[in-house]
């Protein structure tokens, strides 16, 4: 009962990456300030507005609810969205959040507002003590031994807004609960300012004996986005249209898979075409939600026409 909607957990390569510090009980009372920290909005990977603590209510089902939008689930590609309002400072947020490959994960965060806000996007990651957190200008790393002792690392990059300023940070943290350790956890986060604002990140876990991904910030003609490249597959994310070879693509979230230069497949956020290499490849009459692969001369996957589910489809 934290007020925790929209947060995530990762566990992923052996090891608890992107965590949630737990319930704090064994920090004492309820009035204990590490107990209260742990139980608000900024000890979870959630975005903060305005540096206070979030403006819903635990355990209320009516103030503030999380409403699941459009969702996918494919061989290739999962992805759901859920909306949120801030009410208390008048905040609507949308967290769309891909599962490319079934390897890696990119959230977007869309925020808007009438009125300018500090905004913190924000991720916790495991014990300081254990693991090397390390921020600069565009992105965070967290490196840490694995259950079975391996190294891993959870790389965080974002490729908006711009400009963002990332910053890094310790909190208590109590995981498991009657009577057990608690410890400092390391955990970053990505400010910016505006009235309406656009985060897109890419998290990306790995063993450090397996191939390091290629990550970088890409801006075309006021686009903003991110490619990703690792063992002959270069991936592309970014916000309103297409980039790189998705260029002249129309959605508010456009990602292209490409493999072994062709196009393997790609998804869109309420999008009405889909281009390639300056060649269209799909269209719609109104904006929906889809995720198809190239396969055999045709498109399949899924798609969302109305919000909800996706359902089945093969397009020539």
């Amino acid at each position: 009962e934290n007020p925790d909607q929209t947060s995530f957990l990762i566990h992923a390569k052996g090891a608890y990456l992107a965590i949630d510090p737990g319930d704090g009980r064994d920090y004492g009372g309820w009035d204990s300030k590490d107990r209260l920290w742990i139980y608000s909005a900024k000890a979870h990977n959630l975005v903060i507005v305005d540096d206070k603590d979030s403006p819903t209510t635990a355990g209320d089902p009516v103030r503030d609810p999380a409403r699941l939008g459009s969702h996918l689930s494919t061989d290739f590609l999962d992805y759901a969205e859920a909306m949120l309002t801030y009410s208390d400072v008048g905040v609507d947020t949308t967290r769309s959040v891909l599962f490319p490959h079934k390897a890696y994960f990119v959230v977007a965060d869309d925020l808007r507002s009438a009125a300018e806000h500090r905004y913190d996007w924000q991720i916790h990651f495991g014990d300081a003590s254990k693991g090397t957190l390390k921020a600069s200008a565009d992105r965070a790393c967290w490196q840490v031994p694995n259950d079975s002792g391996e190294q891993v690392e959870l790389a965080v990059v974002f490729a908006a807004p711009d400009p963002i300023e990332i910053t890094q940070h310790t909190g208590p943290t109590n995981h498991l609960s009657h009577g057990t350790r608690t410890f400092e956890h390391a955990y970053a986060k990505a400010t910016s300012r505006g009235r309406n604002v656009q985060y897109l990140a890419v998290l990306y876990p790995r063993k450090l004996t397996e191939p390091a991904p290629k990550m970088e910030r890409l801006s075309e003609d006021g686009v903003l986005g991110a490619s990703i490249e690792v063992t002959g597959r270069t991936d592309y994310v970014s916000l309103r249209g297409g980039i790189g070879p998705a260029k002249g693509s129309a959605g508010e979230l456009i990602f292209t898979s490409v493999k072994e230069g062709k196009l393997d497949y790609f998804m869109g956020k309420n999008a009405t075409s889909f281009a390639f290499e300056g060649n269209t490849v799909w269209s719609s009459p109104r904006p929906v939600t889809v995720a198809l692969r190239a396969k055999g001369g045709r498109l399949v996957g899924e798609i969302c026409e109305e919000g909800g589910a996706g359902r089945p489809v093969e397009l020539k």
